[in-house]
């Protein structure tokens, strides 16, 4: 351990150079190269009407399937045919799906969320408000006596979601630090070269009886 901090005191202005240099630059490439995404989400209830708590049970039991339901292409579809009818605008439903994520069902309800995420605010407030409209259509054609309710619509996205520039500029530093820290020590395990008497009688186990000096350096010191 006391070698390793020696090794690391001793390159310190290059561990720091080298972290400098990569959390800039993924400040950089995250500021002016990475393309902003922004979300909005819907909130869905599966209701479970007048049928008091053993209703719940059941629409707790079959949300995963109300799930399995949506994230198919015919739904994809039937968004893609929402957006072009209320916006002008055409999407391939693989479009769509590329922009959809349903989550799991939250604990002790019969909710879930779908996510949609967009290269703009507005695309993903188009999107998401199209699945709020369709979802509830979709899963009363599969399941008549089933309701699908829209919990919560979507709101505009104030701020992008990703990329978060601080988080990627910290991760920046600390790979840099680990980076450089890394190549000190494999530099100097793989320096065989004596550079002190104490390691040749660590080695050797010979006393170091003289040394001849560095007539080299003393001239250019004028000496």
């Amino acid at each position: 351990m006391k070698t390793l901090f020696g090794w690391i005191t001793k390159s310190i202005v290059f561990i720091v150079v080298v972290t400098l240099v990569t959390g800039v630059g993924t400040f950089l490439y995250t500021k002016f190269f990475v393309r902003p995404t922004y979300q909005s989400s819907v909130k869905f209830s599966a209701n479970p009407g007048d049928s008091g708590n053993n209703g719940l049970t059941y629409y707790k039991s079959v949300a995963p399937e109300y799930i399995e339901y949506l994230n198919v292409h015919e739904f994809y579809q039937l968004v893609a045919d929402q957006l072009l009818v209320d916006k002008h605008e055409s999407y391939e439903p693989s479009q769509v799906q590329s922009m959809v994520t349903f989550s799991g069902v939250v604990e002790e309800t019969s909710a879930f969320y779908a996510y949609v995420k967009a290269g703009s605010a507005q695309q993903a407030m188009d999107v998401a408000e199209a699945v709020a409209k369709c979802a509830p259509e979709r899963i009363k054609s599969l399941r008549s006596t089933d309701t699908l309710l829209v919990s919560s619509y979507p709101q505009p996205a104030t701020s992008p979601s990703s990329p978060n520039l601080i988080n990627n500029t910290i991760f920046g530093l600390i790979a840099g630090i680990v980076i450089s820290v890394l190549l000190v020590v494999f530099k100097e395990l793989l320096d065989n070269n004596i550079k002190t008497s104490e390691e040749i009688t660590e080695l050797f186990g010979l006393p170091v009886l003289g040394a001849v000096p560095d007539f080299s350096n003393q001239e250019k010191e004028g000496k």
